[in-house]
């Protein structure tokens, strides 16, 4: 039976353990399953986050504070790491989207508009 893990977005994580410390994670978003993986580990929250990241390259604020060098906090809901490193917090939770681009192109929208305080 799949349990529900985390809602991160419209993303819903699911974990089914098939034996002893033998658990399938899915990531479901709506009703398209877009990630599942076997993780042999009694640590559902690691094997989470770990597909997350792998998948959809979603992190927890720990993982940016441990192993992203030079992260600066800039915002409650902004990190930045280097010219085109960008981490913005998804939806008020404890994850955050990693995005690749430069400052003017993550800045502002296709209307000019300003997104986010630098």
């Amino acid at each position: 039976m799949m349990n529900l893990v985390k809602k991160i977005g419209n993303i819903k994580a699911y974990a089914e353990n098939n034996t002893n410390s033998n658990q399938i994670i899915t990531l479901i978003n709506g009703g398209d399953i877009i990630a599942q993986e076997v993780y042999f580990t009694d640590d559902i929250q690691m094997a989470v986050n770990d597909l997350l990241s792998k998948t959809l390259d979603i992190f927890t604020e720990d993982y940016i504070f441990l192993c992203v060098p030079n992260a600066e906090r800039l915002t409650e809901n902004t990190y930045k790491s280097g010219r085109k490193d960008w981490f913005c917090r998804i939806d008020g939770t404890s994850y955050f989207q990693h995005y690749f681009r430069t400052e003017d192109e993550f800045i502002r929208d296709k209307n000019g508009l300003k997104i986010i305080d630098k």
